[in-house]
C-alpha cells in the first residue's frame, strides 16, 4: 500500500511541521500516522491540533474515530458532540455524526441527530439506510423489516438490500418473506 510508504509519511510530516497553523495538514498527517499504526503519535497530534484549532470539524471527527478505535466510547461521543456543536443544523454534519455513532453502536445519540436531520433536510430518502441501521441496533426488527421490504420492492435490482433484509427477517423467524419481493 503506497500510503504506508515511509516517504509518504515523511512528506506529510514535513508539511505538518512547515505549516503548523494549517489544521487540514495536521489532520492528514495524523491519518497517515494511523495508517502506519502509529496511534499514540496520531492521538497526540490530533489533541494538540484540537487545542489550537477547536473550530475545525475534521479534527473532532478524526478524534472521534480514533477514540472509538481505542475503545474509549465516552471520549468518542464527546468528540462527536463537539463536532456537531460547530454546525448543529447542517445536514452534512448531522449525517456524518449519525453515521459515526451508528458505526460506534451508539443508537440513542444517533437517533437524536437523525431526528434533527429529518427536520432540516427536505429529501429524507437517503436517510433510510441509516434509519434501518438505527432500528436494527435498537432491536426494532418489525419496523426495520418494513423499511427494508419497501426498499426491496421499490428497487429490486439493488441486491445490497437483500442480505440486510434477510438478517432482519431471521431475527423475526420469517426468512421465507425475503423471497417475495423478488417474484
Amino acid at each position: 500500500d503506497r500510503m504506508r510508504h515511509p516517504k509518504v509519511l515523511d512528506f506529510y510530516r514535513q508539511l505538518a511541521e512547515e505549516y503548523p497553523g494549517r489544521a487540514d495538514l495536521q489532520v492528514r498527517y495524523a491519518r497517515m500516522l494511523l495508517l502506519n499504526d502509529r496511534t499514540d503519535e496520531a492521538k497526540r497530534l490530533l489533541e494538540a491540533a484540537r487545542d489550537q484549532h477547536p473550530e475545525t470539524p475534521e479534527i473532532w471527527l478524526s478524534l472521534a474515530r480514533l477514540y472509538q478505535q481505542q475503545k474509549q466510547p465516552e471520549q468518542a461521543r464527546s468528540a462527536i458532540e463537539a463536532y456537531v456543536a460547530l454546525a448543529p443544523r447542517d445536514p452534512e454534519t448531522l449525517l456524518n455524526a449519525s453515521r459515526q455513532l451508528l458505526d460506534f453502536e451508539q443508537p440513542e445519540p444517533a437517533a437524536a441527530y437523525l431526528r434533527t436531520l429529518r427536520e432540516v433536510k427536505s429529501d429524507t430518502a437517503e436517510l433510510e439506510p441509516l434509519e434501518i441501521e438505527l432500528l436494527t441496533q435498537q432491536k426494532k426488527f418489525e419496523e426495520a423489516a418494513a423499511l427494508l421490504r419497501r426498499q426491496c420492492e421499490k428497487a429490486p435490482e439493488k441486491f445490497e438490500n437483500y442480505p440486510k433484509y434477510i438478517r432482519v427477517l431471521e431475527e423475526l423467524n420469517r426468512t421465507q418473506e425475503a423471497i417475495e419481493p423478488l417474484r
